[in-house]
């Protein structure tokens, strides 16, 4: 918790955080987790969950939220 911290836009999202947001969410659109991967490795061009970084997973959260009915 340095006070620079809030300054950095660019500072990576935990990734542990956003994807229990995703695991949330997608729970509330109904989505298996097998349908997360697979929908997740699509868009990012063929890259896993496990892999991912703490930017794609936040984009993918916000492409989540785009969708939810």
């Amino acid at each position: 918790g340095s006070p620079t911290s809030a300054v950095e836009a660019e500072a990576e999202p935990d990734p542990d955080q956003v994807w229990q947001q995703v695991l949330s969410l997608s729970g509330q659109m109904g989505m298996s987790l097998d349908d997360i991967r697979n929908n997740f490795t699509a868009i990012n061009e063929g890259i896993p969950v496990e892999e991912a970084d703490g930017f794609r997973l936040a984009t993918y959260l916000e492409h989540l939220k785009e969708n939810v009915a």
